[in-house]
């Protein structure tokens, strides 16, 4: 799901309200609660994930970066689900603001585009060493 909150522009540049829980529970539609925020530092042509938790331990995250350039990458892991394995992608990037929500059960990673980023990774629960790693690596582009 994608957030696009909005700006306060003006001409010393811009203010934008990252995250309020009241607001963003009612576009996503449900409660969330978010617990913890990981910042994450990656250099150009790193891939990051393809990580979720299992079971009891899975987490809804919400992705933003706060430098640089991403392709985000969601997978539908959820067992029985029409949409099992199907692949969504999106940059984002730190000119746009965007924020993509991510329920739980979903993997997730990305793909630093540009010569290094930031990005805050909201999550809801705590991690669990029960998570499932797919890949972590570097890579040539």
């Amino acid at each position: 799901m994608l957030c696009e909150p909005k700006l306060h522009k003006d001409n010393r540049g811009y203010v934008f309200e990252a995250f309020k829980k009241e607001s963003f529970n009612s576009f996503v539609g449900f409660e969330v609660d978010f617990c913890q925020d990981n910042i994450s530092y990656s250099k150009y042509g790193v891939i990051r994930g393809l990580h979720t938790n299992t079971l009891n331990y899975a987490q809804s995250k919400l992705v933003s970066v706060l430098k640089g350039k991403i392709l985000d990458v969601v997978v539908d892991f959820r067992l029985g689900s029409p949409s099992f394995g199907k692949v969504v992608s999106i940059k984002l990037n730190s000119e746009e603001n965007k924020q993509l929500f991510i329920p739980r059960e979903f993997l997730h990673g990305f793909l630093v585009l540009s010569q290094d980023v930031i990005v805050n990774i909201k999550i809801d629960r705590y991690f669990a060493s029960g998570g499932v790693l797919v890949l972590d690596r570097m890579i040539e582009i």
